[in-house]
């Protein structure tokens, strides 16, 4: 008796030391003894801890000679590689590294399922033999809605990948296509090599298509995704590089094709964008657009921009001054526009520094330098050139006077110097010196409701002066566009550039009313007007070519529920509108929605020779925890027909996500026509830590 006992004490001192170190391992079971052989055997509630490793059973037999394990199921095997496996019989070193176990599934990441006769354990690698595969519920006899069915699976623990051989993929135990090898990321992996979901698209122009991604991850910084269309009309490689530095970032998309919709060379597009942090209040950037044509972009469904820039700029930013240039080149697209209209050359160079006191209040210094020049690269004519240099100052102060008014001191005075050539109206140098003041008195008044509403109303006065000392026949090239809004209401210049400055006396007359209720809902209105000594040229659809103008009436409104709306109406005396907008968000749980209206009247000084009146839609559903839908497009009522109509649904459990998409464009133009594009997507689930995989698993009956 007391033979075997010190050769249980010796075995136990034995098995643990296989295991690793007195610290690291344990061995837990309702009975452990010793049997002929001589053998260790653990009985009864059997638990192993190895380092991460953790291995529970019935029974686990010890052979010290042959340093082997031998367990008996259920067994359950938890690696520290986060794979967790299941057997019903193995045999195993004592380090649980090696060896062989069968009747067994392992699950990876608790979300890739695979199922085989046997599994055989070689420390990082793991091989399945006759296995299937799945991210999807199975329940009993019941074939699952996807499955990969191969001879043999080995997972890689170290690379975190998934090599099959003789692998089929099954839809409902349905063979659909068979591959000799293929590789996969394992659940663990964020970026790894190898092609993506392939995806169907078809549409009008560029008939039944077919886009094999292929994702390249170039170390932990950068990547590169190619991306071949097929279709019967088009050949098309698509790419995308993207890389991040410590200090900035690039991207880079791009696109070359060979259709028969335009016989001819290649057409092609190239979008690259990147910023930098040069220094630690410095940010260089660049954004670099170029297409071969005006109707690429629509045509393959790119992007519907009308007009293209390609810039290079920087700009350095602190608590009291900013510095910023760039350099732009335009582009258009559209039909009835040529780069002599637009300057397609513009460059800006600004600096701008404040010296704030307390009692003295701010003072604002400024300088500018900004260039437009006109050329046509494709036929070599020149247009009009401009060059402006400007320099100011501006002075701002409050005061919180008796009785709760507060009143706003302004002053500021601008200098510009231009020099003009290429252009029929004049040429040469031309300055300009504008001195302004204005002075805003508001008084605010509160109220608390029964309910515990916050009120406040608001009436607002503000009287300026300003004056233009020099030549004033200075073409506008920056101020051509002037939106009469809640932001410049009270403003001392409603004129968005430097090129035009209001001058005269003005009085902006107005009130802002809020409410603010304890169950979060928010209301904010403002309405005013401004009367002038002489009226000013503004477009007449702004509301601002009269004296008194138009009178702006602008609110918005939030609801705890989500819902937000925003409106503006610019409307006369008469109650005729010239400009009305509306848009309403709400955003829910089950629910992303936004919708605007806008009417605009016709202004052929704005380039607008008819009226705008159009209704606009976007919107998510998601119906329940598998389905979602959205829908959404812009209809014109002028000509009573839509101008887009999208739409999709899609369907996602545990292991697949399902999506289906049409889209129209009704619009046309001498360089495209209206088209129908059409695009399926299938996604198998549960290969990648990225792969969106959040809806809830389903669950078995009965």
């Amino acid at each position: 008796m007391i033979r075997y006992f010190i050769f249980l004490l010796i075995s136990l001192i034995a098995f643990a030391g296989q295991l690793g170190a007195q610290d690291r391992a344990a061995l837990l079971a309702d009975t452990i003894f010793v049997e002929p052989g001589p053998k260790l055997v653990a009985a009864g509630n059997v638990e192993v801890f190895f380092e991460e490793t953790r291995l529970s059973a019935s029974r686990i037999t010890f052979d010290q000679k042959s340093d082997r394990l031998t367990i008996e199921g259920p067994i359950f095997l938890v690696g520290g590689d986060g794979v967790i496996i299941a057997a019903s019989r193995a045999a195993l070193d004592s380090r649980l590294e090696f060896g062989l176990l069968e009747g067994a599934r392992a699950l990876l990441d608790r979300r890739l399922q695979l199922a085989s006769d046997t599994i055989v354990r070689k420390e990082q690698l793991t091989q399945f033999n006759r296995v299937a595969a799945t991210s999807c519920t199975v329940c009993g006899n019941r074939a699952p809605l996807w499955a990969i069915e191969a001879d043999r699976v080995t997972h890689d623990a170290d690379r975190a990948q998934l090599y099959f051989e003789d692998a089929r993929l099954l839809v409902r135990g349905v063979p659909i296509f068979w591959l000799p090898r293929m590789r996969m990321p394992d659940p663990t992996v964020r970026r790894s090599t190898g092609f993506l979901v392939p995806e169907i698209r078809t549409s009008d122009l560029l008939g039944f298509g077919y886009r094999f991604p292929y994702f390249v991850a170039m170390g932990n910084s950068r990547d590169l995704l190619i991306t071949p269309y097929l279709s019967p009309v088009t050949k098309t490689l698509e790419a995308r590089y993207r890389q991040a530095f410590l200090r900035g970032e690039i991207e880079i998309d791009a696109a070359v094709s060979t259709d028969e919709i335009r016989p001819g060379p290649p057409r092609a597009y190239f979008f690259g964008k990147g910023r930098f942090d040069i220094l630690a209040d410095t940010e260089l950037r660049f954004d670099t657009e170029i297409v071969s044509d005006k109707a690429y972009l629509l045509e393959y469904g790119i992007s519907d921009r009308d007009r293209l820039d390609s810039s290079i700029g920087f700009s350095s930013v602190t608590e009291t001054q900013l510095f910023e240039g760039d350099v732009t080149l335009f582009q258009t697209l559209r039909d009835d526009e040529t780069n002599l209209s637009l300057p397609p050359l513009l460059s800006e160079l600004s600096y701008l520094k404040d010296f704030q006191d307390s009692r003295l209040g701010t003072l604002t210094l400024s300088t500018s330098l900004d260039s437009h020049f006109r050329f046509d690269r494709e036929t070599g004519d020149e247009g009009r050139d401009v060059v402006r240099l400007g320099a100011g100052a501006a002075w701002s102060k409050g005061w919180e006077i008796p009785n709760g008014l507060l009143l706003h001191t302004t002053s500021e005075i601008s200098a510009d110097a231009y020099y003009t050539r290429q252009d029929v109206t004049g040429n040469g140098l031309a300055w300009r010196v504008s001195p302004a003041a204005g002075v805003t008195l508001r008084w605010p008044f509160q109220r608390m409701t029964a309910s515990g509403t916050q009120q406040i109303i608001e009436p607002i006065a503000t009287l300026a002066w300003s004056t233009q000392i020099g030549d004033g026949d200075i073409t506008n090239e920056d101020s051509t566009r002037v939106e009469f809004d809640q932001a410049n209401l009270f403003a001392l210049d409603r004129f968005p550039g430097d090129d035009r400055k209001e001058s005269g006396t003005r009085a902006a007359l107005g009130a802002v009313w809020s409410s603010f209720s304890p169950n979060g809902r928010t209301t904010r209105i403002a309405a005013g007007r401004i009367i002038r000594d002489t009226p000013l040229t503004f477009a007449e659809s702004t509301g601002l070519n009269s004296s008194p103008s138009s009178w702006l009436i602008a609110g918005q409104l939030a609801f705890p529920n989500g819902l937000g709306i925003e409106l503006r109406n610019i409307i006369d005396d008469s109650f005729d509108s010239s400009l009305s907008e509306a848009r309403a968000t709400w955003a829910s749980e089950w629910m992303d929605l936004s919708a605007s209206y806008i009417w605009l009247e016709q202004d052929p000084a704005r380039d607008r020779r008819d009226s705008v009146w159009e209704w606009t839609l976007a919107s998510e559903f998601q119906i329940s925890e598998q389905w979602r839908a959205g829908i959404g497009g812009r209809y014109d009522v002028v000509s009573n027909s839509p101008a887009r109509a999208n739409a999709s649904l899609g369907w996602k459990n545990e292991c697949v996500d399902v999506e289906l998409s049409a889209s129209r464009r009704f619009t046309s133009s001498t360089t495209v026509q209206p088209s129908t594009d059409y695009q399926l997507t299938v996604r198998l689930l549960g290969f990648a830590a990225n792969d969106g995989n959040s809806a809830s698993t389903r669950s078995c009956r009965n």
